[in-house]
């Protein structure tokens, strides 16, 4: 279930202005207009918001609910894991068998369980792409916002990005998990070290999340 980009002009091209969201079927319908994330959704007339999830059933629900959105064909979804890396076969992602609890859905077992206080999970082998490729080939011109919350993979992902060819003027992603499960230590210090290196600002986006800002 992938929605691709039309072919455009050289001109066009320098004045999209993406935002990509990186674990999306979290937001519940009730949450479209006033959740942060989906608030950004318009602030960019010439804006493509690109919406990936590993989870397929969860992606096809949120698809359906945005379809009422005024700025629904400025949306595409994509159904991949975002990886650091390039596997060239499809990963094992566990989801949760309760549909309400989908936000837990992670490529990392334990993850899950943790937060269900179960392993009542389903095991999905779903395609995978780099974060980095990911960028390549589906997004075209300037990135405003990447935006991650991968239930315990956004710091490999941030360490990931080749930000000497990649640099989005905002990054959104869950410090919450960086160092394990509702761990923060050393890898988060190493995450805001290297986006202090490329000249981002970072503050608080809410409660579990950091924005970097580029300066």
């Amino acid at each position: 279930m992938c929605y691709f980009i039309d072919e455009i002009s050289y001109l066009e091209y320098y004045r999209i202005m993406n935002l990509i969201q990186i674990g999306c079927a979290g937001i519940a319908l009730k949450d479209i207009e006033t959740n942060q994330v989906t608030k950004l959704f318009k602030e960019e007339s010439n804006q493509v918001i690109h919406l990936i999830d590993a989870n397929p059933f969860a992606l096809k629900e949120f698809q359906n609910n945005c379809k009422t959105l005024s700025y629904y064909s400025k949306m595409r979804f994509y159904n991949f894991a975002i990886l650091p890396i390039d596997t060239h076969f499809p990963v094992k992602f566990f989801s949760p068998r309760d549909p309400l609890k989908s936000d837990f859905s992670s490529i990392n077992p334990n993850h899950v369980a943790a937060h269900l206080h179960n392993t009542d999970m389903d095991v999905l082998n779903i395609d995978s792409v780099s974060l980095n490729s990911f960028i390549q080939n589906f997004v075209k011109g300037d990135i405003s916002h990447l935006i991650i919350d991968t239930e315990g993979l956004d710091a490999q992902l941030l360490f990931s990005l080749d930000f000497e060819k990649i640099k989005p003027k905002n990054i959104v992603f869950e410090h919450l998990h960086t160092d394990g499960i509702a761990q923060r230590h050393i890898r988060l210090n190493l995450i805001t070290n290297l986006l202090t290196h490329y000249k981002y600002s970072i503050k608080d986006w809410d409660w579990y999340s950091l924005i970097a800002t580029l300066t």
